[in-house]
């Protein structure tokens, strides 16, 4: 094939100003070229520097997250995985295909609008794979992040052919330490968002191939990839609109029919999220307040990839989330631009970097429309592939050594601090009452923390703390959520043969909810272990006859008029119960 359109290469060169690096004394092999990026094609050679830079990155990485790796489940990953019996690969492959994501849950979702084929059957080979121990799924998701680092370490030594050794070595390692992304490794559920990610950047790379002159299986290869990608997670739904950047900055039509393939992927996946869920896209209410809170999600964003602590997590994310903190850090974004925009060097891979992040995250800001909004850290993960791009550039157009080592001792420390954070941030995805007890510290005015807080107490016998819990989610809470958190600490109350607290518990519940037939069966309960049995079979039928699904509720009546001598009545409880369900 004919060499004739001008690669990417060759147009970056012209836009950096950079000389090719000296060679360092003794830090480099005696051949330029240690042929180590075969893997894709990529023949550029590699400096032992270079090499040895790369693997320490890759070895402080595994470092940092390894106090993760004996992290529970926690969170949704329970009834996506735990819980359930429909996640494996015994049952065929093709109903993965064939519906919503939460289907495949213990939840059973109806409202549907996730759809993700691909990264159900990644999870279903990891479960018949480890079973139930997490630490399988965590040494999975961590080997996702490395090969993900390998990957855009390769588009960036490819991008920035002419820049010092180390400055795709930087680059690689601000995406490869950056704080933001422990949710994302740590966390087993967020595995969809590296595995697109590493699938996107395969598509990129294959993309590299064709326009510098590879053949059209390069490019129907990256299309694949990028179909497998979204069929992942949709965080990656924005990439063709970044090959079409490139194609308008760089003026190269194959560019453009890269990007033209990417979007006949996408319309694949949008037709089969038409056929198996019934629509395309959700629709999302677009009132003033949304986009106020859209607003908000953009500006916490930038935040959080420039100045990544604390890191957020949310249950429900509160309003006026935008302090002087993400103020600063846009600020700072921005000077950043214009310094870059004044230096006149780069700015192609400079507005890339920024195409990149902005496009990148856009997808995950479609949550701010949810109800409730839900800001999530593990969304920038794919976004920040194109912080990485910056990094780079930066590093990249220092002319002066002096202006080089500055910069390379500014990242550096960065890099420590953020290996650091990424340590300790760790630790709130160990368990469920790690990361619930941190969604209550950044927004204790929400029930939904101390609710699942409760929860994870209550499975594992510690009802004192429970009932702690539902009650200081009662006090955040109002109407049906006030009356289910109620009538949470009456049932426990009367477990732990607190009668008293039990009692007004449930009672006050019932005000609120009195035609919930659970409550009535709790104040039955109550009744029954006060020795009053009278007022207990009352209780019973009462609640029975609002749900006469009840199974408690009738098998408490048939409990009751036994002890009441009642046998008759009994016997005919007992030939509903045999009807109904536990």
């Amino acid at each position: 094939m004919k060499k004739s359109s001008k690669s990417l290469v060759e147009k970056l060169k012209r836009s950096l100003d950079t000389k090719p690096p000296q060679r360092l004394q003794g830090a480099e092999f005696a051949s330029d070229s240690c042929s180590v990026a075969g893997d894709y094609g990529i023949g550029i050679g590699y400096s032992f520097s270079q090499i040895l830079s790369f693997c320490i990155v890759l070895a402080l990485t595994i470092a940092v997250y390894a106090n993760g790796l004996d992290g529970d489940f926690l969170v949704d990953d329970r009834p996506l995985i735990v819980e359930t019996s429909d996640l494996t690969l015994a049952n065929g492959l093709k109903r993965f295909f064939l519906s919503g994501m939460w289907n495949f849950s213990s939840l059973h979702i109806s409202d549907q609008v996730l759809y993700r084929p691909v990264f159900l059957l990644f999870l279903a080979l990891q479960k018949d794979a480890f079973g139930l121990q997490p630490v399988g799924f965590h040494i999975v998701a961590l080997l996702l992040h490395l090969l993900n680092c390998v990957l855009l370490f390769a588009f960036l030594r490819r991008l920035f052919p002419q820049a010092t050794a180390w400055a795709p070595v930087l680059g690689m390692a601000a995406f490869a330490l950056h704080p933001i992304h422990v949710e994302a490794v740590s966390w087993i559920s967020a595995q969809s968002h590296l595995l697109a990610t590493g699938l996107v950047l395969g598509a990129l790379i294959s993309h590299i191939r064709f326009v510098e002159g590879g053949s059209w299986g390069n490019l129907a290869f990256g299309a694949i990839l990028f179909l497998l990608g979204t069929l992942s997670q949709e965080i990656v739904l924005a990439y063709p609109l970044i090959l079409l950047a490139l194609s308008l900055l760089l003026k190269d039509r194959r560019h453009a029919i890269g990007a033209g393939a990417v979007a006949a992927s996408l319309l694949v996946y949008l037709a089969m999220r038409r056929v198996v869920l019934d629509f395309t896209v959700p629709a999302y209410p677009m009132t003033w307040a949304k986009w106020q809170t859209f607003f908000e999600f953009s500006i916490l964003s930038i935040r959080n990839l420039v100045i990544p602590w604390p890191q957020p997590f949310y249950l429900e994310t509160p309003h006026g989330e935008v302090g002087p903190l993400s103020i600063a850090a846009t600020l700072l974004a921005l000077t950043a631009a214009w310094w870059g925009i004044q230096t006149g060097r780069g700015r192609n891979a400079m507005f890339m970097g920024i195409l990149w992040i902005l496009l990148g995250i856009l997808p995950s800001l479609s949550a701010a429309f949810n109800s409730p909004p839900r800001y999530s850290l593990r969304c920038l993960y794919w976004g920040s592939g194109g912080l990485a791009v910056l990094v780079t550039w930066m590093a990249a157009v220092g002319t002066h050594r002096i202006h080089r080592r500055t910069i390379f001792l500014g990242v550096g420390l960065l890099l420590l601090a953020s290996a650091m954070a990424v340590v300790v941030a760790n630790r709130t995805w160990q368990n469920d009452a790690t990361a619930y007890g941190a969604a209550i510290r950044f927004n204790p005015d929400s029930s939904a923390g101390y609710e699942k807080l409760a929860l994870f107490y209550e499975r594992g016998g510690h009802l004192a703390k429970a009932i702690e819990n539902y009650q200081s989610a009662a006090q955040r809470s109002s109407g049906d959520a006030l009356a289910t958190n109620l009538e949470n600490v009456g049932h426990l109350s009367a477990m732990s043969s607190l009668i008293p607290e039990a009692e007004l518990a449930l009672r006050q519940a019932a005000l609120l909810a009195p035609t919930r037939s659970s409550i009535w069966v709790g104040l039955g309960n109550v009744a029954y272990m006060q020795g009053h049995l009278e007022e207990a079979l009352k209780l019973y039928q009462r609640g029975f006859a609002l749900d006469q699904g009840n199974y408690e509720a009738c098998y408490n009546l048939v409990l009751v008029l036994t002890k009441l001598k009642r046998f008759s009545d009994a016997r005919k409880y007992e030939t509903k119960l045999a009807t109904l369900h536990r």
